[in-house]
């Protein structure tokens, strides 16, 4: 679930608009096994995703991932600006972090948000990376039919789109 905080965002249609747009394209990108919804009051137990303004932040965005023993359990996306959140490319890109994307040459994850939407070879990648077992670290090689557990930890990607 994607969820609006603060006042600003609550109230701006933008906003609501851009994370509403965000939340179908990223479900389509990941062939709906991943379903994002808006939703203000996500279910108890439920995964979501805050998205909120943090003007002290020198980046356009940025995207923290919650992990717990190699499994998303959630995370925040904060916004230099509400123009920035209501920029429905962008809110789809801080998602493509949350899924495990990183920054790419071109596509929605070009760091100047080059696609405004997943291409077919970002899609492709997801359903590369969803067969994947979860922990598995560099070098991949299957030699393990467990993942390694490595507790709670966040991830950050800061964005600095132009």
């Amino acid at each position: 679930y994607l969820q609006l905080q603060g006042a600003e965002l609550t109230s701006s249609n933008e906003a609501l608009a851009a994370a509403t747009q965000a939340a179908s394209l990223a479900t389509a990108a990941t062939r709906g096994r991943i379903e994002f919804q808006v939703n203000n009051s996500p279910p108890t137990n439920s995964t979501f995703i805050t998205l909120l303004l943090n003007s002290s932040t020198p980046n356009a965005a940025t995207t923290f991932v919650t992990l717990s023993n190699n499994r998303i359990v959630g995370g925040r996306i904060e916004f230099q600006s509400l123009s920035r959140v209501s920029d429905p490319s962008l809110v789809t890109h801080e998602l493509g972090h949350i899924l495990g994307f990183g920054h790419a040459p071109s596509g929605i994850m070009c760091p100047s948000v080059c696609s405004p939407d997943f291409t077919d070879p970002e899609s492709s990648v997801w359903d590369a990376m969803w067969q994947r077992l979860p922990g598995t670290t560099y070098p991949d090689n299957d030699r393990s039919a467990s993942a390694a557990s490595a507790g709670s930890q966040e991830i950050t990607f800061h964005c600095s789109l132009k």
